[in-house]
């Protein structure tokens, strides 16, 4: 397989763009093609107010600290170009919700691109949040990598 893509399965994200997603990576050169909900005009009316100023914040961070212009660093609608990750050292990302923020990095300092599309977002009652200490880890392993590329561009 050359190609890998990840959804979360929780219905936030819509499997009815995935041919969106494909057509997107085929266009380009990119290691990683990804939707992203947060500049959707409908974002405001079904994200918690709170994962969006979350989300916006993050993101201009990450943006600033990696020199990169993504509009979301949460996505979980995602697709890798296999021959491109096969020269990434996986072993050292995440295993768990990190996994997202470790590959973007990793994708950088390999000298990948990343594309992105606007998608929309549903977030259903049963939608998944994470616990609080879980996101509170979430923000310390996030510095904890920023001020890793900071000091040693890894």
């Amino acid at each position: 397989y050359d190609k890998l893509i990840i959804i979360h399965a929780d219905d936030q994200y819509p499997v009815e763009c995935i041919a969106q997603l494909v057509e997107l990576h085929s266009k380009g050169n990119a290691a990683m093609s990804l939707g992203t909900r947060l500049k959707h005009p409908d974002i405001k009316k079904v994200m918690p107010k709170f994962r969006y100023t979350v989300n916006n914040i993050h993101g201009a961070v990450n943006n600033l600290v990696y020199g990169l212009k993504l509009d979301e660093w949460n996505s979980e609608f995602r697709l890798y170009d296999l021959k491109f990750m096969r020269g990434v050292d996986i072993d050292r990302l995440g295993n768990s919700s990190n996994y997202t923020l470790d590959s973007l990095i990793a994708i950088k300092l390999n000298g990948g691109e990343i594309d992105q599309f606007v998608i929309p977002c549903n977030y259903p009652p049963d939608a998944h949040h994470p616990a609080f200490w879980d996101s509170v880890f979430y923000g310390i392993h996030n510095l904890y990598r920023a001020l890793k590329y900071i000091l040693f561009k890894r």
